[in-house]
């Protein structure tokens, strides 16, 4: 009983691994923002010195309109990417909520062999403003000297959920608002891709690791008591 337990678990924290991290040409990432001002980092090396491409095309599926940040090694902001200035259909198509706009975001740069990227996903307009403190927990990250909306989790949703929007009129929900006062969704759909090979993963943050570890130790918890009983 006990080997199977301990299957059950490494085939957890596997799956769990599998979801946040690849090794590839192409490495997609999905999830949802909570709030408006969530920020997502990923990391990003190559072995080699090769080009890179990171695009969302999650804002043609009904999402948000998204704005990638790009950070060296060292946490320093390098330069961004908004889909909203740039309106681009060529990225990801047009919207499937039949808006005219096309708010997908894509940056591409030369890497440098071996060497360590960060990249940050945000809503409009909640622009990077600051370097990263890489240094720091990566749950510090996300502040008000690094983006310009940390602290309004409704920014988007107008005056009536956050007394200190300015952004737009709303659209009648708690966020994901266009500044046009269209509604969105929270999902969002990263791709890394390269003519090389790359490793990409996402930024855990420590609160969600331990929350998993707690969900694993409750899981040995119940087999155990389990076995006991038969025992």
């Amino acid at each position: 009983m006990m080997s199977r337990a301990w299957c059950c678990i490494s085939v957890l924290v596997g799956l769990i691994a599998s979801c946040s991290s690849g090794n590839a040409s192409t490495i997609n990432f999905t999830g949802s923002f909570l709030f408006d001002d969530d920020v997502q980092f990923f990391t990003y090396q190559s072995p080699t010195s090769a080009s890179v491409t990171v695009n969302t095309n999650s804002f043609a599926a009904g999402g948000f309109a998204p704005i990638l940040s790009l950070y060296s090694s060292t946490g320093t902001l390098l330069f961004t990417a908004d889909g909203v200035a740039a309106n681009d259909c060529s990225i990801a198509g047009s919207d499937s909520l039949g808006t005219t706009f096309c708010y997908d975001s894509a940056l591409s740069w030369v890497s440098l062999a071996d060497t360590t990227y960060y990249v940050g996903l945000s809503q409009y307009d909640n622009f990077p403003i600051g370097d990263l403190p890489v240094n720091q927990p990566s749950n510090t990250w996300n502040n008000p000297s690094t983006f310009q909306e940390s602290g309004h989790p409704a920014f988007t949703a107008g005056p009536v959920f956050d007394p200190f929007s300015s952004f737009g009129p709303g659209c009648g929900q708690s966020g994901f608002c266009l500044s046009t006062g269209e509604p969105r969704g929270s999902n969002f759909s990263v791709t890394f891709s390269s003519p090389d090979p790359l490793a990409a993963s996402e930024v855990p943050e420590p609160g969600s690791i331990f929350l998993v570890l707690g969900g694993l130790a409750m899981l040995l918890g119940k087999l155990l008591q389990i076995r006991s009983r038969r025992v």
